[in-house]
């Protein structure tokens, strides 16, 4: 990679001069919205400045403001994350609570913080936690748009919401993925309206403004096919009408046989 020009540079880092030290060094790319160049290196997030610094792989030290990145690529993963992930997935996940914590903190602005920060939501959804989850996520998310934020992650942090029954916070939080975040975050979004909706009985706002949206709008989706469906039919169930309710089954187990959410109809649930 030849060395960038001058002004190149000082339009990257001119925000950046006073920025403190992060606290992780990660091998990764940076590829900026200016012209799309990749530039690959050891990079620090510098919270001060709203900045990446990162030490080219040839040499030189360059810096680039939050504002200019178009995406961020961390070469791997941080050391025993997967393991901390597998105790939160298979069991009740709060001897994973320390470790993740240490890797969100580490790794904040470095990508895989908001990996992290998801399954520590998760964590302490276990441990019944939420008000702890929401903590964690408002922390990943204060510095990035929605459109950088993961559908798994959103999932979470909404859920978390839900739990802790911070009803106008979720709605403003579901609003926004829906306009400012990817298809699958704002599939995501839409279905935990239709959970909102159902928490308080409103069955006909939940099928409407939550999970039919997710069926008719959403249906390139996949991930979120599932559960708009088995939801769907629950609220024609309670709105009595059966015959829709059967169809929303009958698709869920022919689009989607080995989902959790058809193993819970054939189970009877």
């Amino acid at each position: 990679m030849k060395t960038m020009s001058r002004p190149i540079a000082l339009w990257l880092g001119a925000a950046c001069l006073m920025a403190g030290t992060a606290v992780a060094q990660v091998d990764g790319t940076i590829i900026t919205k200016l012209d799309g160049r990749a530039f690959t290196g050891q990079i620090k997030w510098k919270a001060v400045g709203r900045c990446y610094e990162i030490r080219l792989t040839n040499g030189p030290i360059m810096t680039v403001t939050l504002d200019k990145v178009s995406a961020l690529k961390v070469k791997a993963p941080p050391p025993g994350m997967e393991g901390l992930i597998n105790r939160v997935r298979s069991g009740p996940g709060g001897d994973a609570i320390p470790g993740l914590e240490q890797i969100v903190k580490n790794y904040e602005m470095l990508e895989y913080d908001l990996v992290a920060a998801r399954w520590l939501a998760e964590a302490y959804k276990k441990a019944d936690k939420a008000a702890e989850a929401i903590r964690v996520c408002d922390q990943v998310v204060q510095s990035r748009p929605k459109s950088a934020l993961s559908a798994e992650f959103v999932g979470a942090y909404l859920e978390a919401l839900l739990t802790d029954r911070q009803y106008p916070k979720l709605e403003a939080e579901i609003s926004a993925a829906i306009a400012e975040g990817g298809l699958e975050v704002a599939a995501v979004a839409q279905n935990k309206r239709g959970d909102l909706k159902m928490e308080k009985k409103e069955f006909k706002e939940a099928l409407v403004d939550g999970y039919l949206r997710t069926v008719v709008l959403f249906e390139e989706v996949k991930s979120a096919q599932p559960a708009a469906l088995y939801k769907a039919a629950q609220c024609f169930e309670q709105l009595g009408q059966a015959t829709y309710a059967e169809r929303m089954r009958k698709k869920l187990l022919a689009d989607f046989p080995q989902d959790p959410y058809s193993n819970k109809l054939k189970s009877g649930g």
